[in-house]
């Protein structure tokens, strides 16, 4: 089957399949021109771009308020966004959305009979692309990447991060944009920066150069895989160097999620200087970029095999302080409601560090790590894709071998195994130790509920975000700060809370990829149990059996005097340990559900191998 193309501005175009087959409910015109008493759009002029009519993209709209936008962070509150769109300029944005969240809207609500493929509202974004501006551009992009069909696809995210780059530097965003240009006046409730439009599009636009710094930049080198170089190591056509820095100290920090739903007080914001305050608590945007800025500084240390034991085990006290403060703001529980409130961007920021730290300990000890994480060879795969092209240029779905695998089937031999056991260093034992209390925090992470007795009996809802904003407008502009947080209950909108396990539909894509990889992390420990046990002695050390040698022995230099320690022993045994298992392979499978459908089998099937190489581990060890 031919396939059509979609260009990125004057750069290379990126193949995507041809779905002409496939019809939207927008490509049959109707036949009348009335539009609905409050719709924004009439279906006519919707139908003249391809657009589905407004009742199927009014709930499109809906669905990726409620499933994406607490993850994005990229546009306002739904009735800000919508009234500040114009199909004529806008189109291409609508239908990029539309790629997003099909997946899931084609799913969960298939009466709508909206087509539920990224790739075909991708190429009816291309149609209209030139009728974009510079903000819809960058917009594009931003929503193009989101799409697992993209995401997961090294030679089109890759394609897409150059065009972005060249976007932001060409139209001089970071010098326009800079801290210094920008007075702060807090809690200010008069807007300073100039009229609404102008508000509307600098506060988007910085959303989407820092989720841009983030997600494209900082996680999709990890997902590149180790040894996680940075990507302009590795990719002729990026050059950006981020690791100067441009931002940090320069660019404006983003509103925090809350504000920008409403774009009230766009003069309430942190700046650069406030963040290193030892008094200060972050807001959840800034909270993710420093997370963000931590873990680039781990992945560098381990790229270039610069990363001391000591300094690890005894983190420096400002990064210590940071995760004191943002560990406890992620989520909110109203007892009487039976409601746990997350606010993703702070429980994102708590994912990354904890990933961070994962990554960090688990460094020190691979050679006992049976299952290693997925490593990658950039350059010989893309070289690889490049002499394929012709051939795959006809594959039905248009993601191929240029899909980077998301779980490592990477494994080594237990021969041996309890000989490096012996060798370990204290160091080496700390990590491990460390390592089980990161897994434990992560997958509790996953869960949501803080408290486990109320987790069968509590709703979760996700956000910041906004179905409907008008429940700010009626505030009174002398309210301060304070007054106007206390009144935005945006988590009372029934249609926003679920289950635990449905609202995994609403985290960031790249706990997927993160998840995938403590996969391999636990499936080593899963094996491990079998060759140790952890105890305490009588003066608090650590003592470790070796099962396969019947012996014992103790690391003095490592003391079990906290309830947290404690925990760490105890869940050191292969029922625990197999039950975090269980609960991230769960989690992977139903992010799978909503993703592309070549990454959703070939992921399954690299699952399905490595529980099968654990099984046939586990078999000879009984």
């Amino acid at each position: 089957m031919a396939d059509s193309s979609v260009r990125l501005s004057n750069g290379p175009p990126i193949k995507f399949a041809n779905n002409s087959h496939l019809h939207s409910p927008a490509s049959k015109i109707p036949n009348t021109r009335k539009p609905a008493s409050d719709a924004p759009f009439d279906d006519y002029r919707l139908a003249k771009y391809d657009l589905p009519t407004w009742d199927v993209l009014n709930e499109v709209f809906n669905y990726y308020y409620i499933y994406n936008h607490p993850s994005h962070q990229l546009f306002p509150g739904k009735s800000i966004f919508i009234r500040n769109l114009s199909l004529v300029t806008d189109s291409s944005i609508i239908h990029a959305l539309i790629a997003t969240t099909c997946l899931i809207v084609s799913k969960m609500e298939p009466s709508l009979g909206l087509v539920g493929d990224e790739l075909y509202w991708l190429n009816k974004m291309h149609k209209y692309w030139d009728n974009l501006n510079d903000m819809g551009i960058l917009s594009c992009y931003k929503l193009m990447s989101k799409c697992t069909s993209i995401r997961f696809n090294i030679k089109k995210i890759n394609d897409i991060n150059i065009k972005l780059w060249e976007t932001v530097n060409n139209n001089q965003y970071v010098e326009i944009y800079k801290q210094t240009r920008f007075e702060f006046q807090e809690s200010r409730n008069t807007p300073t920066f100039g009229t609404k439009r102008q508000n509307f599009e600098r506060e988007m636009i910085l959303k989407i150069i820092w989720s841009f710094y983030i997600n494209n930049i900082i996680l999709l080198r990890f997902h590149q895989g180790r040894p996680y170089y940075k990507l302009s190591s590795i990719l002729d056509g990026f050059k950006f160097d981020y690791e100067r820095d441009l931002y940090s100290n320069n660019i404006l920090l983003p509103m925090g999620d809350d504000d920008y739903i409403s774009l009230k007080l766009v003069n309430n914001r942190s700046n650069w200087n406030q963040l290193h305050e030892k008094n200060h608590t972050p807001s959840d945007s800034t909270s993710l970029i420093l997370a963000a800025k931590i873990f680039e500084h781990s992945l560098s240390k381990l790229s270039n095999e610069d990363l001391p034991a000591k300094d690890l085990i005894k983190a420096n006290d400002s990064a210590r302080e940071f995760r004191d403060k943002v560990r406890g703001l992620y989520s909110k529980v109203f007892v009487d409601k039976k409601l746990v409130v997350i606010n993703m961007s702070y429980w994102f920021s708590n994912i990354i560090l904890c990933m961070s730290d994962i990554l960090e300990f688990n460094y020190f000890i691979q050679e006992v790590m049976v299952f290693k994480m997925c490593k990658y060879d950039f350059r010989s795969n893309i070289d690889l894709n490049e002499a394929k092209s012709v051939s795959n240029a006809r594959s039905s779905n248009g993601a191929n071998e240029q899909q980077n695998p998301l779980i490592s089937t990477e494994v080594s031999s237990v021969e041996g195994l309890t000989d490096k056991l012996q060798e370990m260093s204290t160091e080496q034992w700390e990590c491990l130790l460390h390592i089980i209390k990161a897994i434990h925090e992560y997958v509790n992470l996953l869960k949501f509920i803080p408290l486990p007795e109320i987790e069968k009996d509590f709703s979760v809802v996700v956000g910041p975000t906004a179905l409907d904003d008008k429940s700010t407008e009626g505030l009174e502009v002398t309210k301060r700060f304070r007054d106007v947080i206390s009144n935005s209950e945006w988590w009372d909108t029934p249609e926003l809370k679920a289950t635990p396990k449905q609202s995994w539909a609403k985290v960031p894509v790249y706990v997927l990829s993160f998840t995938a990889g403590v996969l391999s992390v636990v499936y080593s420990l899963v094996v491990l149990t079998k060759y140790l046990r952890f105890h305490k002695s009588p003066t608090n050390e650590l003592v470790v059996e070796f099962t396969e040698l019947d012996q014992k022995k103790h690391i003095q230099d490592i003391k079990i005097d906290s309830a947290e320690d404690s925990i760490v022993l105890e869940q050191f045994n292969q029922s625990s340990i197999l039950s975090q298992l269980s609960t991230l392979c769960e989690f992977v499978k139903f992010k799978l559900n909503y993703s592309n459908e070549e990454i959703m089998t070939s992921t399954t099937q690299r699952l399905n191998k490595l529980n099968q190489n654990l099984d046939d581990i586990l078999a000879k060890r009984p």
